[in-house]
Order: structure tokens, then sequence, then C-alpha cells
């Protein structure tokens, strides 16, 4: 994980956290479609790719791997520490 040292990388970095939740929740809904109905539409499974696009983007920013749950039951994105496999962030819905 990176370190945070200023005052404005602590912003950047709950900006970006609040920007994950905002995506595990979608992420969220469309794994529920999914079990639901069994399948994403063409332009779902485009955004779904998307959104799993930025969510690494946003994890390797801070010194994250990402791991990316489809199932329904769980929260879909955990932030893995590079340096520290044991240690992962939940993001909450």
């Amino acid at each position: 994980m990176r370190k945070i040292e200023t005052l404005e990388e602590l912003e950047l970095f709950l900006k970006d956290y609040e920007e994950l939740k905002e995506i595990g929740r979608t992420l969220h809904t469309f794994h529920m479609i999914i079990f639901y109905f069994g399948e994403l539409n063409k332009k779902q499974q485009k955004k779904l790719k998307k959104l799993e696009k930025k969510a690494k983007e946003i994890a390797k920013k801070w010194g994250f791997s990402v791991v990316i749950s489809s199932d329904s039951r769980e929260n879909p994105i955990q932030l893995v520490d590079k340096d520290q496999p044991a240690m992962r962030l939940v993001i909450p819905l």
C-alpha cells in the first residue's frame, strides 16, 4: 500500500474509496441480475468490464491488487496489499 503523507493525498484516497464503493454497488447489481436472470445484455456486459477495469486502475494507483467477486452474497470488491497479501480491505456496499 502506498503511504499517505499529506492531507491532499488523504483526500484523493477517500475520493477513490468512495468511487470504489459506487463501483461495488453497481457490480453487485449486475451480479444479482446474473444470479436471477442468467445473463446481462450487451450494454450491461460492456459497462461491467469498464467498471472492473476502473476498479483495477484505482487499486493499482494505491499499491493494491483487486479481487472482484461475482458471488452476489459477498461484497464485490476487495483490495489486497501487494506487500502483505493476507491483509485485505473489503469495500462495503
